[in-house]
């Protein structure tokens, strides 16, 4: 029987992420309906920095996070939200996704 990951495993990950960077950290997709499976899926993650913070820099606040989600199969695919190109994203996520 395959295990998915549930978000419980990775919700410590997800709020220290939220802790370095501020702002608000949506987590979506697989992992948000309970589906992901390890080392097939990928743990979709939206980020709005709050304050200036260069795209680098966000990245490498969350190196822990990404660190621990890879040690249990999950590949994050973090996208630092951009309102000229993440509009109908924000709106998709708020709407299904889950906010830590």
């Amino acid at each position: 029987m395959i295990r998915a990951v549930k978000l419980s495993e990775i919700l410590p990950m997800l709020m220290r992420l939220k802790k370095e960077v501020g702002g608000e950290v949506y987590i979506f997709g697989s992992v948000a309906e309970g589906a992901a499976i390890p080392f097939e899926s990928d743990a979709d993650i939206l980020i709005l920095p709050k304050g200036k913070h260069g795209r680098k820099d966000i990245f490498g606040r969350a190196w822990e996070a990404v660190k621990g989600m890879l040690d249990i199969g999950l590949t994050p695919h973090i996208i630092v939200y951009d309102p000229k190109r993440h509009a109908g994203l924000l709106e998709e996520v708020r709407k299904n996704g889950v906010r830590i």
